[in-house]
């Protein structure tokens, strides 16, 4: 969070004290070198990209911060967190909240992903988005009658892309079946939806999976009630 001043003055320290018994250290995003590949790089940095935390730490950190801890809580947590500790805290406390609270992750964790997503394509962010109205995993022909893409090329180059981003994974492709890297990619994905693309493209899919026989997922049975999220569309809209 630190501004370029700040970063400017902390260079200047790592040159002028080169010779001190003087250290820095920097925690950020793995986006940060994307954003400023060039950070002290006159100052000989060392980097080193800290791997996730095991479930067993996860657990510990769990119960240290909030007690007692439930089933459905740890559940829910454990489902999402990803390894990332600052993850764990903000699904605890939003967890912790109740059951209607946990539909969904909470803005401050789908916010990180969505810089991810609106580096993707034009084409393929629209095919990530329509593809999280399926659930966790999606068909390929599913995506493509939801789209209305132009033809299979588009959809197969779009599909790459968003693999390469590890945003998506292969489960079966001589049956084209897919599925997101995690739940948490999903629900970015699916809250970037305007709320008339949702409801319309929730629809559309329902209309798919019954007419080819295929069980609903959660988000698609009667009753279930789509989960709001405050996050803007960013300007993209999806078009299902």
């Amino acid at each position: 969070w630190a501004d370029k001043a700040s970063l400017d003055l902390i260079d200047v320290a790592l040159r002028e004290l080169a010779q001190r018994p003087f250290v820095v250290i920097a925690a950020g995003r793995p986006e940060l070198l994307e954003q400023r590949p060039t950070l002290w790089s006159r100052r000989g940095p060392i980097r080193e990209r800290l791997a996730p935390l095991s479930r067993s730490a996860g657990q510990a950190l769990l119960s240290w911060t909030t007690g007692l801890v439930s089933a459905d809580l740890e559940n829910y947590v454990f489902d999402r967190w990803e390894g990332n500790p600052f993850y764990l805290g903000e699904l605890a406390r939003t967890g912790a909240a109740g059951a209607a609270a946990r539909e969904i992750a909470p803005d401050t964790i789908l916010g990180t992903l969505e810089p991810r997503i609106a580096r993707l394509p034009d084409e393929a962010r629209r095919v990530l988005r329509a593809a999280s109205l399926f659930g966790e995993t999606f068909e390929f022909e599913a995506v493509l009658s939801l789209l209305g893409l132009k033809g299979r090329p588009a959809l197969e180059e779009s599909l790459v892309a968003l693999v390469a981003a590890d945003l998506v994974r292969t489960v079966d492709e001589p049956r084209g079946l897919y599925a997101f890297r995690g739940r948490l990619a999903r629900e970015a994905a699916f809250a970037m939806l305007s709320p008339s693309d949702r409801t319309l493209g929730i629809g559309r899919a329902r209309q798919w999976l019954e007419e080819a026989g295929k069980t609903l997922p959660e988000i698609l049975l009667d009753g279930h009630r789509p989960f709001s999220h405050s996050t803007q569309n960013t300007g993209v809209s999806a078009h299902v």
